[in-house]
């Protein structure tokens, strides 16, 4: 009956709201909402949250530690709403708190912020003290001469640390690939959609309102009329083969694009945004460097 309270408890702190409950019956517990007992499935976000609250409710049974404890949490947040992220990894972060270590694992970049912005003072203290917290990242490359992809765990770059978006980290990518274009790029299979998402970003603030990215790169064309409006096909073929996403996870898949076909358009982009706004080219150059 303790652990159904407990369970509850961290539900309501998990989704910020008390509208579910674990009620304890005769044979084991039964899920309620809103007082009555649910018929159906819940959400996969309801589902995430009663198995994370029943986690951080039953870590310290059987007599075990918080303190002599290493903790895994693997995608803590998935299905919930911006508002449920919130809640659900302060909630973590707190009961997690006095453990002797802590792996989060997530491929949500709000989920992602959320930890940085609350570890960061521990990844990087002050000079006289020792950080207690480290940022990594699983980075996915498919290595020159072989047809597999390969994944390390290396230290997140500073674009991905210090920014909320993934623009500036998406970006260094970017430039990298048009800068050395006789070298092997062994993320290159990533390109379409890296180029996509660089696009999207920068159209959303020098084009911003609807009509999609085609109606974009015509009110471009229109503000800077010395964009040759034929070229940028590249990049509306680009549009048509690479879909949005906002998840760095969903870089992931192959592209049906051809490696010509890629540098085209990262070559067009490259040179679209330094007619459009030089300075905001050399900027980032200077971040990526």
């Amino acid at each position: 009956m303790e652990l159904g309270g407990n369970v509850t408890t961290s539900i309501a702190a998990y989704l910020g709201h008390g509208e579910l409950t674990i009620n304890p019956i005769d044979d084991g517990y039964e899920l309620h909402r809103h007082g009555t007992p649910i018929t159906g499935a819940p959400s996969e976000g309801e589902k995430t949250a009663i198995a994370m609250s029943y986690f951080l409710s039953s870590i310290e049974a059987d007599n075990r530690k918080l303190k002599d404890l290493i903790v895994v949490v693997d995608d803590p947040v998935s299905s919930l709403d911006t508002k449920a992220l919130n809640f659900a990894c302060s909630l973590v972060r707190s009961r997690l708190e006095k453990a002797a270590q802590v792996f989060i694992l997530t491929h949500n970049m709000q989920c992602m912020n959320e930890f940085k912005k609350a570890w960061k003072g521990r990844a990087r203290p002050s000079a006289d003290k020792e950080p207690t917290a480290k940022f990594l990242f699983i980075d996915v490359t498919i290595p020159e001469g072989q047809a597999r992809r390969s994944s390390t765990i290396v230290e997140m770059s500073k674009l991905l640390r210090e920014y909320d978006s993934e623009y500036h980290f998406l970006f260094s990518h970017l430039l990298r690939f048009v800068e050395q274009p006789d070298t092997y790029d062994d993320h290159g299979y990533l390109m379409p959609n890296v180029i996509r998402r660089v696009l999207d970003v920068f159209l959303a603030f020098k084009c911003p309102g609807g009509g999609g990215l085609p109606g974009q790169l015509d009110k471009l064309c229109v503000d800077y009329p010395e964009l040759d409006r034929e070229q940028l096909t590249a990049l509306e073929r680009l549009a048509q083969v690479e879909s949005h996403s906002d998840n760095i996870d969903d870089l992931l898949s192959f592209s049906t694009m051809t490696l010509e076909e890629t540098r085209g358009a990262a070559t067009l982009l490259f040179h679209t945004i330094k007619k459009v706004d030089s300075k905001h080219l050399e900027r980032l150059k200077g971040l990526c460097r």
